[in-house]
C-alpha cells in the first residue's frame, strides 16, 4: 500500500511466510534461509527475493546511536525491491484478494476489554494496551532484560521515534509444530481460537481456513463468517499451547 526507502532490519524468511502471503498474491522478501526452505516456498507459488543486491543495504550508524552489526543491520529500500520484482517476471494482482472478511461489524455486544498480553513462548511475550484511541505496544524478552513493560518502538532514518500501535488486532491461536528443517513453526491451515480487539472491545471467536490458498474466515461458534474491522490491523500468530491474559 505504501513505501519507504527504510525499511528493517529484513529478517530470515520462515515456514509460515509463504502460507500468509500466498492467498494475496505477495513477493516474499528475506535475508536469505535455511538451507532448502527457499525453494520450498517458490515451490508452493510465492515468488521470493532473498540475495542480498538491488533494494537491499546495510547501515553501521542506527538513529538510535547505537551501532548495528549483521544480522540486525540489514535494511531495504520498497520502491527498488517493487520494480526489481517486477523486472524479475513477478505480475502484481491489481485486485488480490483479501485477507479476511472486511466490513464495519456491530461493536457494541462484544466484551469491554482494554489490554491483553499474548506469550509467543517462554522467552517473548507482548501486551497490547488501549488509551482511548488506540493499541500500544509492549514486550517483554528474556534475552534483553526482566522488564515485562519494554516500550515497543519504531525509529525512521531521522530518528524519530514512535511506538508501535494499531486500532485493530486480530490473534489467530494456531497449532505449533517442528518443520522437518528443524524450524519452529504454526500451522495456519486448519481451525482454532481467534480473538478480535477493536474500540477497547473483544470478540473472542472461531478462524479457520481449508488451503494455503485461502483467505481467513472468522467465525462464530454456529460456523457463521463474521467481519473483520476493516483498516490497518496487526495480526498475530501465536501457538494455541499458550494462552493470553487480559486487563
Amino acid at each position: 500500500q505504501s513505501n519507504t526507502n527504510y525499511h528493517g532490519p529484513v529478517r530470515s524468511a520462515r515456514p509460515t511466510d509463504p502460507t500468509v502471503l500466498r492467498p494475496v498474491g505477495g513477493v516474499l522478501v528475506a535475508s536469505g534461509g535455511t538451507p532448502g526452505l527457499i525453494p520450498e516456498i517458490i515451490s508452493i507459488g510465492v515468488p521470493v527475493i532473498s540475495d542480498q543486491r538491488t533494494g537491499y543495504y546495510r547501515i553501521s550508524d542506527h538513529p538510535s546511536g547505537t551501532t548495528r552489526k549483521a544480522p540486525h543491520n540489514l535494511y531495504a529500500d520498497t520502491n527498488a525491491l517493487r520494480t526489481r520484482a517486477i523486472n524479475s517476471g513477478y505480475k502484481p494482482t491489481t485486485h488480490p484478494q483479501p485477507l479476511f472478511a472486511w466490513g464495519d461489524p456491530e461493536t457494541s455486544s462484544w466484551q469491554d476489554t482494554k489490554n491483553i498480553t499474548l506469550t509467543f513462548s517462554n522467552y517473548t511475550r507482548v501486551t497490547w494496551k488501549w488509551n482511548g484511541y488506540e493499541y500500544r505496544r509492549t514486550f517483554y524478552d528474556a534475552y534483553v532484560g526482566s522488564s515485562s513493560t519494554n516500550i515497543h518502538n519504531t525509529i525512521s532514518q531521522y530518528g524519530v521515534i514512535k511506538q508501535i500501535s494499531t486500532k485493530t488486532l486480530i490473534t489467530l491461536f494456531c497449532e505449533p509444530y517442528i518443520h522437518p528443517l528443524q524450524l519452529p513453526s504454526v500451522k495456519t491451515v486448519g481451525e482454532g481460537r481467534a480473538i478480535i480487539m477493536h474500540d477497547g472491545k473483544l470478540l473472542d471467536v472461531f478462524w479457520k481456513r481449508g488451503d494455503n490458498i485461502d483467505p481467513f474466515h472468522i467465525v462464530d461458534i454456529n460456523g457463521n463468517e463474521l467481519f473483520v474491522p476493516k483498516g490497518k490491523v496487526w495480526i498475530s500468530l501465536v501457538p494455541n499451547t499458550k494462552f493470553p491474559s487480559f486487563g
